[in-house]
């Protein structure tokens, strides 16, 4: 713990005289509040967290100043959704601070980058659920620094060191992307009454009663948004899918990465016009999807000049 508190203060500049830990673990929890199910130990978990960030916002002086394996929640479609944090939550003076602690190692000052923007992600979604949990006690979602420390092993050993990474635009875009989930109810609102699925053929079915089945599941789909990504491959529905973003050139069909840099501009067409100055920006985010992209298509032009 002296070495996080010394990352803290070297990286975040932070003062933390002392730590003044709470560990909301399920096994934590369960030691404490024994017979609890499932359901409920997450439901107890996010109760505590609300409880303790409550105090460290309005008391920070006598509240806990660090929060271990803290439970938060974000709205995904409608539905709460619990996020065990796996993240450490500092609060000084009334502002918390969010540590990832690695085991993945930076090896002379360079980390894995798959790895690595994994971390980032992970880190923006907790950021993200603070800050909805901060917002309903009534502070600002300011309150929680979009500045994230992350704490690695350096060059296999046990030392560790600290990397601070600013998640504010993969919170921004996360809450975009979250905002434009549709809720179950209104997915069902868009399925005519009486739609149904045909029922799997079995291991011998024709050939003919195969196609039958698969063109009927694909009207009855057909009325619902495509929501095609990266996570669709093992899906069964994966090639009717990936089909209709093609037919519909859809920028999902080039992988979550690119349609996660586009945000709203949600058509290949409408992106390429974007880039080539056919298209206006509608607004602030769209002008923003235009820069980058003219940014690259010069990019890729003087490489190709140059090679």
């Amino acid at each position: 713990m002296a070495t996080l508190l010394a990352l803290a203060r070297e990286h975040l500049g932070l003062s933390i005289p002392e730590a003044r830990q709470k560990d909301l673990s399920a096994a934590a929890v369960r030691e404490e509040s024994p017979g609890l199910s499932h359901g409920r130990l997450n439901e107890r978990r996010a109760l505590l967290t609300r409880q303790y960030v409550k105090q460290m916002l309005s008391a920070p002086m006598a509240a806990v100043n660090l929060l271990r394996h803290a439970m938060t929640a974000i709205d995904f479609g409608g539905k709460v959704v619990h996020l065990e944090q796996d993240a450490l939550a500092f609060a000084v003076d009334g502002r918390i601070h969010v540590t990832e602690i690695k085991s993945f190692a930076c090896i002379d000052g360079q980390a894995d980058p798959e790895k690595a923007s994994a971390t980032v992600r992970q880190a923006a979604v907790y950021v993200l659920s603070l800050q909805n949990l901060v917002e309903s006690l009534g502070a600002s979602r300011d309150a929680v620094d979009t500045r994230v420390l992350v704490v690695l092993p350096e060059n296999l050993t046990f030392r560790a060191i600290g990397v601070v990474v600013d998640v504010e635009m993969q919170v921004r875009r996360l809450r975009r992307q979250l905002a434009a989930v549709p809720r179950v109810v209104d997915i069902l609102d868009g399925v005519p009454p009486g739609t149904s699925l045909p029922a799997a053929p079995g291991d011998g079915a024709l050939a003919e009663q195969v196609q039958s089945a698969r063109a009927l599941a694909r009207e009855a789909l057909s009325h619902l948004p495509p929501r095609f990504g990266d996570g669709c491959v093992s899906c069964p529905l994966f090639k009717s899918c990936r089909e209709e973003a093609s037919d519909q050139s859809l920028v999902t069909r080039l992988g979550n990465a690119v349609a996660g840099l586009c945000g709203g501009v949600t058509t290949i067409n409408a992106a390429l016009d974007l880039s080539t100055g056919r298209r206006q920006p509608a607004n602030a985010s769209e002008a923003a999807v235009a820069e980058m992209l003219v940014r690259s298509a010069n990019a890729f032009a003087y490489a190709l000049k140059v090679g």
